[in-house]
C-alpha cells in the first residue's frame, strides 16, 4: 500500500524551441511555464489515440506532426512549449501523456509527476505554471522520507487535513510492512515498523496495491519482483530498460505445442505496465529511436497471468539489438502463452493491450511480433508490429481488437488461430492496415486457421492493404472446420508483379472445411485470382469488386453464392470457374467484361439469376440485353420511333415461331426464317409470298404466273366458261 503521485494528462503538448507569438503555427498554442523547483529537470511527451481509429493522426486534418518530444527546462525553471489544439486532431478524442523530472543530486531517486493541461485556442499564448506547481509532489527527491509505512494487516485509511489517521485495524506493532519512496522510487524493500498515530503526512493513500516509478538501472523483471503478490503498477519514463522476462537460449524456447525449455516469464497477476510513450521506429526499421518513448529491449514472455496490461511502450527486438545481445538470434516479441500448452487450461483473462510497438530481427524470422496464446477477454488497442514472420496472433475467445498496423510479416499481418490447448472464438478485430516494407515481404492482411481446433465466430471489420501477397486466408486442417468467420469493409491493393489470391481457403494440413462465411464490400487490385477455393467452402460473397486479375473466381463446395459483385480478367477464361463434383455456385447480379461468364464441368453447377448480363445499362446509355426478351401472357413488346440501322430481334417461345426478326430502317419486317401464324399458314422463305402485279379498278384478278412466287393480276378479256382469261 502506498501513495500515488500522478494524474492522468488530458493535454496535447508539443515542446519545443521559444516562438515569438508572431511565428506561432495555427493549430498551435505557446505556452510558458517557469517553475524553479522544475530546473534543469527534463520532460517527455508522447500523442496517445484515445478513439477506436486506427487511421493516421493529423493536425486539422492535413498535416502530421512529432508524436514524442523530450526537452529540458533552463536554469531558472523556465520552458516555452508549443501545444497543439487538441480540437484540431484528428483521430478524436486525444491527448499527451506528459511527465516532469526533477534534477536530483547524486544518489537520491530521481523524482517524477504527471500533470493534466488543458490547452486550446490555435495560435494564442498561455501561462500553465500555476497547473503544473498546484500538482508539485511534497517530496521530489525522496527527501527525508515521510512516515509512510502502511502495515499489511490495516484495513482502512482516510485523508485527514494535514495528517493520516487510522480508521480500524492494528495500530500496535503491525507484520511485515512495505517500504516505498513517493518522490519517484528506484527499489522497493520490506521491512518491520511500528506505527504511530496520526501520521505525519497529507496525500491520498491507496489500500492493497503499489505503484513503482522504475529507472533503467532495474529490469522490468527486478521491478515485478519488488510487487506484492496481489501486483501492482509499474510506471515507467521515457528512456530504455532490460525486459528480463527472456529466454535463456535466444530464439530456442518453446512456447507452444511441446515441452521443452522454457523462456523466463511474468506469472504474477494483476501486474500493469505504463510507459511515457510508444516510441518511433527508425528510418531502417533497425530499432527505435533513442528516447522517443518507453523502450523495452528484449522479448517480453508472460505465461498464465490474469489482468496483466501493458500500455505505452515498445518492445525491441530488432536488429540492433540482436546483433548485440542474442547473438544475432531472431526471437518473439510480446507473448503470452498457456505454459507447457496444458490443454482444458483456464485462459488468462483480461490482458490489455494499448499504445504497444514490437519490433523483431527481419520479415523472415520464424517468431511473433505480439501472440496473445490463451486469453479470454482480451483488449488490444493501437497495436503495430514490424518484421517477424507472423503480426499479430491471437489464439483466444471473447476478445476485441482495435487498431492493428503490421508491416514486413512474411506469413501475415494478423493471424487467428485455434488449438486444442487455446481456442479462439467470438472474437471482433476492427481497423486492420497491413502494408509492405520492400516488395514481396508481406503475406496475407488476415489468416483464419484452424490449427488442432475449430475456429467459430470470428469477425473481421475494416481493412486496407498495400502490397500484401495476399487478401484473405482460410487455412483449416484435416476433419476441422472455420465457422462463421464473416469479413466486411476490405480493400487491398498490390503495388508489385501481379501475384496471389485475394480471398482463398487452403489445407495447410490436410484438408478440413470452411462454413457459414461471408464476405462483404471487398475490393481488390492486380492479384493473379479474385479468389480460389481448394477445400470445401460454403461462403456467401456480396458487394465484391476485382479487377486485373488473370484468371477467374475458383470456387469449391457444397454452396457458395456471389451477388452485387464483378469480375475484370485480363485473359480469356471463366469469370466463375467450378470443377469439382458437388460444388454449387449460386450467381446473382454478377458482371463481367469477359466473354465467358462461367465454366462449370465435372459435376459441377453454376447457377446464374438473372442470366449472365441479363438487362443492363452500358456507360454510354445503351440498354444491353444479354438473354432473351420475353413477354409476359398479358403484356406485348413494343418497339416505337427511330429509323435506325437494321438489327436483330431475336425472339422465341414455346414453338420458336419467329427466329430472326429483322427491322429495317424504313420499318419493314424482313424474316429470315419461318414466318408461322397461328399454326395455320407459314411461310418460310419470302418466295413463298404471293406477289402483285399491275392492277386495274373493278377488273377480274387472275394468276398471273405461279412462280414461285405467285403473281397476281387481272383480265383484259372476258372470262370463260373454263375459268381463262387474258391474264395482264
Amino acid at each position: 500500500m502506498i501513495l500515488k503521485w500522478f494524474v492522468k494528462v488530458e493535454a496535447f503538448l508539443i515542446l519545443v524551441a521559444a516562438l515569438s507569438a508572431a511565428q506561432i503555427p495555427a493549430g498551435f498554442v505557446q505556452v510558458t511555464a517557469t517553475v524553479p523547483s522544475l530546473a534543469n529537470g527534463a520532460y517527455g511527451a508522447s500523442w496517445t489515440n484515445l478513439s477506436s481509429s486506427s487511421q493516421l493522426a493529423l493536425l486539422g486534418g492535413l498535416s502530421t506532426f512529432q508524436q514524442t518530444v523530450n526537452g529540458t527546462f533552463d536554469a531558472n525553471g523556465s520552458a516555452t512549449m508549443l501545444l497543439a489544439d487538441t480540437a484540431q486532431i484528428i483521430p478524436s478524442p486525444s491527448t499527451w501523456t506528459f511527465q516532469f523530472t526533477f534534477s536530483c543530486p547524486a544518489g537520491s531517486p530521481s523524482g517524477g509527476f504527471f500533470v493534466a493541461v488543458a490547452v486550446t485556442g490555435g495560435g494564442g499564448t498561455e501561462d500553465i505554471s500555476s497547473q503544473i506547481i498546484a500538482a508539485l509532489p511534497t517530496t521530489p527527491c525522496g527527501g527525508a522520507l515521510p512516515n509512510t509505512y502502511v502495515s499489511k494487516t490495516q484495513t482502512t485509511v482516510q485523508t485527514l487535513a494535514g495528517a493520516l489517521a487510522w480508521v480500524g485495524g492494528d495500530t500496535g506493532t503491525p507484520a511485515e510492512t512495505t517500504l516505498a519512496n513517493l518522490g519517484g522510487i528506484s527499489s522497493v524493500s520490506t521491512t518491520t515498523q511500528t506505527i504511530s498515530s496520526p501520521l505525519d503526512f497529507t496525500g491520498t493513500v491507496s489500500v492493497g496495491t503499489m505503484t513503482i516509478y522504475g529507472t533503467t538501472s532495474m529490469t522490468i523483471k527486478q521491478m515485478v519482483d519488488e510487487l506484492p503478490s496481489t501486483g501492482g503498477t509499474i510506471i515507467l519514463p521515457v528512456g530504455t530498460f532490460r525486459s528480463g522476462y527472456e529466454c535463456s537460449v535466444p530464439g530456442s524456447c518453446v512456447i507452444e505445442y511441446s515441452t521443452g525449455l522454457l523462456p523466463t516469464y511474468l506469472s504474477k497477476s494483476n501486474v500493469t505496465i505504463i510507459g511515457s510513450g510508444m516510441p518511433s521506429y527508425s528510418s531502417d526499421y533497425s530499432g527505435f529511436v533513442s528516447d522517443s518513448g518507453t523502450i523495452i529491449q528484449g522479448s517480453f514472455y508472460i505465461g498464465d497471468a490474469d489482468n496483466f496490461s501493458m500500455s505505452n511502450v515498445g518492445i525491441d527486438v530488432g536488429y540492433t539489438f540482436v546483433n548485440a545481445n542474442y547473438g544475432g538470434s531472431a526471437d518473439n516479441g510480446l507473448v503470452m502463452f498457456n505454459v507447457n500448452s496444458v490443454v482444458g487450461k483456464t485462459p488468462q483473462n483480461h490482458p490489455v493491450i494499448s499504445h504497444v510497438a514490437s519490433l523483431i530481427l527481419s520479415s523472415s524470422s520464424l517468431y511473433h511480433a505480439v501472440l496473445l496464446n490463451n486469453v479470454n477477454g482480451a483488449s488490444v488497442n493501437d497495436l503495430q508490429t514490424v518484421y517477424g514472420t507472423h503480426g499479430f496472433v491471437l489464439k483466444g475467445e471473447n476478445s476485441e481488437v482495435s487498431g492493428v498496423y503490421g508491416r514486413g510479416h512474411a506469413t501475415e499481418c494478423v493471424l487467428v488461430k485455434s488449438d486444442t490447448f487455446a481456442e479462439a472464438f467470438n472474437d471482433t478485430i476492427t481497423g486492420i492496415r497491413c502494408d509492405r516494407i520492400v516488395a514481396e515481404d508481406t503475406g496475407s492482411v488476415v489468416n483464419v486457421q484452424s490449427g488442432t481446433y475449430n475456429v467459430e465466430d470470428i469477425s473481421f471489420s475494416g481493412a486496407v492493404s498495400q502490397g500484401a501477397g495476399s487478401g484473405i486466408r482460410l487455412d483449416t486442417a484435416t476433419g476441422l472446420y472455420n465457422n462463421r468467420v464473416s469479413f466486411s469493409n476490405f480493400s487491398v491493393n498490390n503495388p508489385d508483379t501481379m501475384s496471389g489470391v485475394c480471398l482463398e481457403s487452403t489445407g495447410s494440413s490436410g484438408s478440413g472445411t470452411i462454413l457459414g462465411a461471408t464476405v462483404s464490400n471487398f475490393s481488390c487490385n492486380n492479384y493473379t485470382s479474385p479468389i480460389s477455393f481448394t477445400v470445401p467452402t460454403s461462403i456467401a460473397i456480396t458487394n465484391f469488386v476485382s479487377t486485373n486479375s488473370s484468371i477467374g473466381a475458383i470456387f469449391y463446395g457444397p454452396y457458395s453464392s456471389i451477388s452485387n459483385s464483378s469480375i475484370t480478367i485480363i485473359s480469356s477464361g471463366a469469370a466463375l470457374i467450378a470443377s469439382t463434383a458437388g460444388t454449387i455456385v449460386h450467381a446473382s447480379n454478377f458482371y463481367t467484361d469477359d466473354s465467358v461468364l462461367y465454366s462449370a464441368t465435372g459435376g459441377a453447377n453454376i447457377l446464374v439469376s438473372p442470366p449472365s448480363n441479363a438487362l443492363y445499362f452500358d456507360n454510354s446509355g445503351n440498354m444491353i440485353v444479354g438473354g432473351n426478351l420475353v413477354y409476359g401472357s398479358s403484356g406485348a413488346i413494343v418497339l416505337r420511333g427511330g429509323t435506325g440501322t437494321t438489327s436483330d430481334l431475336a425472339v422465341q417461345n414455346a414453338a420458336g415461331t419467329i427466329n430472326n426478326l429483322l427491322v429495317g430502317e424504313n420499318g419493314s419486317l424482313v424474316a429470315a426464317g419461318t414466318f408461322t401464324f397461328g399454326g395455320g399458314v407459314s411461310i418460310s422463305s419470302s418466295s413463298v409470298l404471293p406477289q402483285v402485279g399491275a392492277s386495274t379498278a373493278n377488273q377480274a384478278t387472275c394468276v398471273k404466273s405461279v412462280g414461285p412466287p405467285v403473281v397476281i393480276g387481272y383480265c383484259s378479256t372476258v372470262v370463260s366458261s373454263s375459268g381463262t382469261c387474258t391474264c395482264n
